[in-house]
């Protein structure tokens, strides 16, 4: 059993969430879970390693929005900066009852580990679908704790040593070309490039969001996504 925390995002810094309490079944695909820790960890490959809102963290909690529209399969990703954690495992939604911010059960063996990562030290990838899947596109809004700590949701990228940006719409239907900015602390194995773009943005250009990355002046296939949003 999991527990579900539903309540309505406040974006002011440090603010109180509201929210009430009830009792949702979020099962693991499979019984055993999936992760590792060492310093040959194979990292996903993706460009996009991470997709979360800025929060106080809690130790090892997780945390989903998850729409009313998102029966079926979702997959939680958790990787490292310094590529030494990685876990991967599948989650059962029943039906488009479940829904709001929930925390899944995360039956960690590292929790001490874990808990000493920071913020850019620790990336979440959710999203509807099979694990295994190359392409990566209906994403969930994750974090690490369920009080907000500012209106940004943070993108993490690993560049191969290109230049990334985000692309959007504004209100006006114009594109919007949000820079994105290179770790510099620590090892960078899983990623290395945080994109920050406040929520407000992402819900006016309607979840649609485009990774954009150049290199020696030549520009590489954008990268699409949709992010599922609360209606």
């Amino acid at each position: 059993m999991v527990k579900i925390i539903i309540f309505i995002f406040s974006f002011l810094i440090y603010s109180n969430l509201s929210f009430s309490a009830e009792t949702f079944k979020l099962n693991l695909v499979n019984s055993a879970f999936n992760e590792k820790y060492n310093s040959d960890v194979p990292v996903s490959g993706r460009v996009l390693s991470g997709f979360m809102v800025e929060s106080v963290n809690k130790p090892t909690d997780m945390f989903l929005d998850i729409p009313k529209t998102t029966a079926g399969i979702i997959c939680l990703q958790v990787q490292s900066k310094d590529g030494s954690y990685f876990s991967s495992n599948e989650y059962q939604i029943t039906d488009n009852t479940v829904h709001g911010v929930i925390s899944p059960d995360y039956p960690t063996e590292y929790a001490e580990i874990i808990k000493v990562y920071n913020h850019n030290e620790l990336a979440i990838l959710s999203f509807q679908g099979s694990c295994e899947q190359k392409k990566v596109n209906n994403l969930l809004i994750a974090s690490r704790g369920d009080t907000l700590l500012t209106n940004n949701v943070v993108f993490f990228i690993n560049s191969g040593r290109s230049d990334v940006f985000l692309n959007l719409k504004d209100k006006n239907g114009k594109n919007n070309t949000v820079q994105c900015f290179r770790i510099q602390n620590g090892k960078r194995t899983a990623y290395d490039t945080e994109c920050k773009v406040s929520l407000d943005k992402i819900k006016m250009a309607k979840g649609k969001v485009s990774i954009l990355r150049r290199k020696s002046g030549r520009m590489f296939p954008s990268i699409k996504l949709n992010i599922k949003l609360q209606s």
